[in-house]
């Protein structure tokens, strides 16, 4: 038997659990919301607290395993571990509030940044709650165009999402969005992690920012201070993709970035 499955029998992981460890669809903040959710429900707040600690140390390392650069699960589960030894089991709902009123904060800010931005256009990459969060609260009705994102594929599923809420959204192929770059366009993309001099999100998210920035348009990251980390960290796992050896993620310099938001705040980082 394997340690993942050692682990999963003691800490005895629920379907929901699972869906969250496989999920290849969902960016960081739809699967965090689910986890701290399905933690919320778990009654470990009326548990013992060297009980509690096992157990979330234990979700940690499979968290580690398989989902290895998303880095708002890992903090999710060790700003848990850090108050739970500090304050105790009963403090949880209160620390998973916390945590997510940063993602609240985050679409707040964001909303606000774009909604004094004159704008027609929206290229977007990959699928993002909180950017879909951040578009919903836009005052005015832009035309979204969202790159497959291959090789997983997900903006199939940020298009659907736009689709669905009525806005004009365009399914377009990935080496095609310099054809839709015009002075009326800004380029919006989440993030998985943050450190001082990078920002990592889907493969092919790189491209997309430098090409925009070369062409003297707007590129606008946004995502939670909870996804601040000292050192970058790309998972050594690779997906087949038409018979090649592909990573799900890469690192993209920040120089190549006009504007980062986060709870902190916009920071504009346009050279003068």
């Amino acid at each position: 038997m394997s340690k993942i499955s050692n682990y999963k029998n003691k800490f005895d992981i629920e379907k929901e659990f699972k869906s969250i460890l496989h999920d290849k669809e969902h960016g960081a903040s739809y699967l965090a919301s689910k986890l701290g959710k399905i933690i919320l429900n778990s009654g470990l707040d009326q548990k013992q607290t060297d009980e509690v600690l096992s157990k979330l140390n234990i979700l940690l390392r499979l968290l580690k395993k398989e989902h290895p650069a998303l880095i708002l699960l890992h903090n999710l589960v060790i700003e848990l571990i850090n108050g739970i030894e500090k304050k105790g089991p009963s403090k949880i709902p209160e620390l998973i509030n916390a945590f997510f009123l940063k993602e609240e904060k985050t679409v707040s800010i964001a909303s606000d940044f774009l909604n004094h931005l004159s704008f027609s256009q929206v290229i977007t990459f990959s699928h993002s709650s909180t950017l879909l969060k951040t578009f919903y609260n836009l005052k005015h009705n832009p035309i979204f165009f969202v790159l497959e994102s291959n090789p997983g594929g997900e903006g199939v599923f940020m298009f659907r999402e736009l689709e669905k809420k009525g806005y004009e959204a365009h399914l377009i192929p990935d080496l095609t969005f310099s054809l839709f770059i015009n002075k009326e366009t800004v380029v919006v993309t989440g993030f998985d992690q943050l450190s001082p001099k990078f920002f990592v999100n889907k493969v092919g998210t790189k491209p997309l920012i430098i090409t925009s920035k070369m062409l003297g348009e707007s590129t606008i990251i946004i995502g939670s201070s909870n996804k601040f980390t000292p050192e970058i960290v790309l998972p050594d796992k690779k997906t087949d993709f038409k018979g090649v050896q592909l990573s799900f993620f890469e690192k993209v310099e920040l120089e190549y970035v006009d504007v980062i938001i986060t709870d902190k705040g916009a920071v504009s980082k346009r050279k003068k």
